[in-house]
């Protein structure tokens, strides 16, 4: 007893001088009634070891004298971590700061500790965890004030993923629920918060979707401010309520044991957007103001990434005062500091501001030259930068739109092969976009390279997530700044490799515009290549052989042809003949007759785009005979996917096949098509056929499927048509397996390998996309992965019509050796035969 008398007595007399430390006043202002026993907390949990000493000191003391204090200093301890850039240990710090809340009874300051560790977990990219918390603690927090805490957290999950319009529904819910208690430091921290997320999400909201979309496309007319201003002086009245907000918080007593409760980047960040919303709202002279003090603040401060926001702003005032001079000083500014400290988005920014300027002034050249470095930095930085990440995000970016002003410019100069070039670059770009997170090599070699690009990648997305804390200390940063710059350029080193192993497949993966020389060499006499693209008021045809080239420009918007070929297709699946061969008159009018005296030999090769993906070329009619009559017909996703043209070889012998049903095809069921007499064909042309049926919604069989075939016809459940966004922010769902249908990772996993692929379908198909992405990247994953050649279809065609097409198309595919000259044999046949366009044009073949 006598021992823990003095014990008592020397903890006393540390905390004596320990107040005086301090400071004496301050400490018994607040102090509580001393503990019947001071008990030092003790510090031997799991990475106790590792918090920095004046924190584990605090800790101590605060535990005998300021329990209280407690919590807020792990929440310190955490912060420390996250500016270190070390997710583990602050996760871990935040859990121990709530569970010490949670000990004293204290839900809001659990609020706090709580919404600092869903931050966390949103700026690293988390999101899944993130969310998945935010139910559950909504779950036990339903009720005011503390589903305040839930709302903001909401607010701000949607707003760093660029959903401001649930973003700002949250953040009101959570004002409305916050009792804007002034003598609670947790509810007085939250209400900033709030004010600010929701200010920033009024200002952002109208404003850089409708900005991001004008770039370099159109200048501002007086419908764009009136829109963008709509909401900007509520916007400024929150950011000025978070400003003096911050101010009263300054004299909590919580500030001096969690000085972080007052972030250090706030004041830069507050200016930064006030600055924004002013030069939204017109007052220029304000606007500079703030951005000026934001910057001075940022570089005092050593806060980098503020310091780029501050420029990166006063770009956007420039821009909305269509001040030139001034906006190509700070677009060039912005592109420096962007690149000084691997900010690739603000890169992208800087080019697109750029252009906008040159447009402006009328200088062709230059704007040409930025635009095309923008593309260049989302096609080689767009599979890891980040999607939607407020304003630092590449998904705002209308990127096909960019490409076609690109185009439009190349037109302007009377630079034909230009503007065809960046026609086929945007479509490798789309493919690129669809492909590049799943391909699978052929060799283990290559293989090894892949796995070792996707390590790069997740690298890139993490440092990318990382860079973009306010956080972090300006070491972390620069720390942060040095490992981008080596991962991306291990990257890039990496993707050379892959060209020079697998040029096939870096075709696949990389954006490659295709040089006219080297077409043209690999066409030979008897061969004419038609390219498309389709524009939001003019479609584009290029006309290649072998010894030339001829563009056709056309005006007709990109929802006629839409329009054009979805009645067409319609009218294809109603089987009205009458319809469809007058609908197929106009189709060639209107896509081939104006290009037509152009042609050279009687094989034809298109490169749709868009909606034409899904246009039957064979079945336009001219001079009451269809297209196929005249013409053997082949198609390619992208020219710069041509290659050297497919010999004919008469299949000698025995041919090997195997047959792929869909059990769904084979069975009897109301909502699919059956196959029934295409099997029994299938058997009785290739007796000696493998046969498997099962269902190819759980596609783990299909990998076990190994040999060499000279055919492969598979019967499946769906059609190849999954849609796919046009820009690289790919959602989820869009790589995995859909209504039994293989993805675009089952293809690449294929053990499988053939001279001539068929994929028929027994579905009925509830109607054609307009989009056409994901058609052309499942059939190019199939020619990279199974093989060369391979017939799809693109609608509902009776079991019985398919059966008689396959028949006339194997028997004469081995006798020629050529899938495209027997598929023009087949539809031929079936013309002769009375069969309409229905039940043969649905059959493609792409090279």
């Amino acid at each position: 007893m006598r021992h823990s008398f003095f014990c008592r007595i020397q903890w006393f007399l540390l905390m004596v001088f320990l107040m005086g430390f301090w400071g004496c006043a301050n400490l018994m202002e607040t102090m509580p009634t001393p503990p019947a026993f001071l008990v030092p907390i003790e510090l031997n949990g799991p990475y106790d070891a590792d918090i920095p000493t004046r924190e584990a000191n605090s800790i101590k003391s605060a535990s005998l004298m300021l329990d209280w204090a407690v919590p807020y200093i792990f929440i310190r301890v955490a912060t420390h971590f996250e500016s270190a850039g070390d997710q583990e240990r602050s996760i871990h710090f935040f859990n121990r700061a709530i569970d010490e809340f949670r000990k004293r009874n204290n839900a809001l300051g659990e609020g706090t500790a709580f919404s600092r560790k869903i931050s966390v977990l949103v700026r690293l990219g988390n999101l899944q965890t993130a969310y998945r918390a935010l139910e559950e603690q909504g779950k036990k927090w339903s009720k005011g004030p503390f589903n305040a805490f839930i709302f903001y957290n909401y607010g701000n999950y949607h707003l760093k993923n660029g959903d401001y319009a649930k973003a700002r529904k949250y953040f009101g819910q959570a004002l409305a629920a916050n009792p804007n208690d002034s003598n609670n430091p947790d509810l007085l921290a939250l209400r900033r918060d709030t004010e600010l997320g929701y200010g920033m999400t009024l200002i952002l909201a109208d404003y850089f979707p409708a900005v991001s979309g004008r770039l370099g496309l159109s200048d501002f007319d007086e419908g764009f401010y009136q829109n963008i201003r709509r909401n900007i002086s509520e916007g400024l009245l929150h950011l000025e309520q978070a400003s003096a907000l911050n101010k009263n918080i300054l004299n909590t007593k919580v500030r001096r044991y969690f000085p972080e409760i007052i972030p250090s980047s706030m004041a830069c960040d507050v200016h930064n957007l006030l600055g924004l919303a002013y030069g939204i709202a017109g007052n220029v002279p304000e606007a500079v103001k703030n951005l000026e003090t934001a910057v001075s603040i940022a570089q005092k401060t050593d806060y980098h990434l503020g310091e780029a926001d501050g420029i990166f702003f006063l770009n956007q005032v420039y821009l909305l005062d269509k001040n030139r001079s001034e906006g190509i000083k700070a677009g060039q500014a912005l592109a420096t500091i962007a690149d000084r400290y691997q900010l690739a988005f603000y890169s992208i920014w800087a080019n697109m501001i750029l252009a906008h300027h040159y447009q402006g002034m009328g200088d062709v050249d230059p704007t040409m030259n930025a635009m095309n470095k923008a593309l260049t930095l989302m096609e080689d930085h767009g599979p890891w930068l980040l999607c939607h990440e407020d304003v630092r995000g590449i998904g705002s970016f209308q990127r096909q739109a960019i490409y076609e002003a690109l185009l439009e410019l190349h037109v302007g100069k009377n630079d034909e092969i230009g503007a065809f070039k960046t026609a086929e670059r945007s479509k490798a770009a789309m493919m690129a976009d669809r492909l590049s997170r799943d391909i699978i090599g052929k060799t283990p070699v290559v293989l090894d390279g892949l796995k070792q690009m996707y390590v790069y990648r997740q690298q890139l997305a993490r440092l990318h997530k990382r860079l973009l804390s306010p956080v972090g200390s300006a070491a972390v940063f620069m720390e942060t700044v040095d490992k981008i710059d080596k991962s991306r350029r291990a990257y890039v080193e990496k993707l050379s490799w892959i060209k020079e192993q697998d040029e096939a497949l870096y075709l696949l993966v990389g954006v490659v515009s295709p040089e006219m020389g080297d077409i043209q060499r690999l066409l030979d006499h008897n061969t004419t290549l038609f390219t498309y693209y389709v524009g939001e008021q003019y479609l584009y045809i290029w006309v290649i052989s072998k010894n030339g080239f001829h563009q056709e420009r056309i005006r007709m918007s990109r929802n006629d042809v839409d329009r054009l070929i979805r009645t067409h297709g319609h009218a294809m699946m109603s089987k009205d003949r009458s319809q469809a061969n007058a609908l197929a008159e106009k189709l060639y009018d209107t896509f081939l007759k104006p290009v037509i005296p152009f042609v050279y030999g009687d094989r034809v090769g298109f490169v749709p785009h868009g909606a034409l993906y899904n246009l039957p070329f064979a079945s336009m009619r001219y001079a009451r005979s269809y297209l196929v009559n005249g013409f053997t017909i082949f198609h390619l996703s992208h020219a710069s996917l041509l290659k050297h043209l497919p010999a004919k070889k008469p299949m000698s012998g025995e041919k090997k096949a195997i047959i792929l049903a869909d059990s769904p095809c084979v069975e009897k069921q109301p909502t699919v098509a059956r196959a029934g007499e295409e099997i029994k064909t299938l058997k009785r042309i290739f007796p000696q056929a493998d046969y498997v049926a099962q269902d190819a919604s759980s596609s783990d069989y299909l990998q076990k499927l190994t040999g060499d075939y000279d055919i492969i016809h598979f019967v499946l459940n769906c059609y190849l048509t999954d849609e796919a966004p046009l820009d690289s922010c790919l959602p989820p769902a869009v790589t995995e397996s859909r209504h039994g249908c293989l993805s675009v990772r089952d293809i690449f996993r294929l053990q499988l390998s053939g001279r001539t692929a068929v994929l028929s379908s027994c579905r009925a198909v509830r109607g054609l996309s307009s989009k056409g992405v994901g058609m052309p990247a499942l059939t190019s994953a199939w020619l990279y992965a199974v093989s060369p050649q391979v017939v799809t279809q693109l609608w509902e065609v009776e079991d019985k019509s398919k059966a008689v097409l396959m028949e006339m198309f194997y028997k004469n595919l081995g006798k020629s050796g050529s899938a495209a000259d027997a598929l023009r044999v087949a539809q031929n046949g079936m013309i002769q035969r009375g069969y309409g366009p229905s039940d043969w044009a649905a059959f493609i073949i792409t090279w």
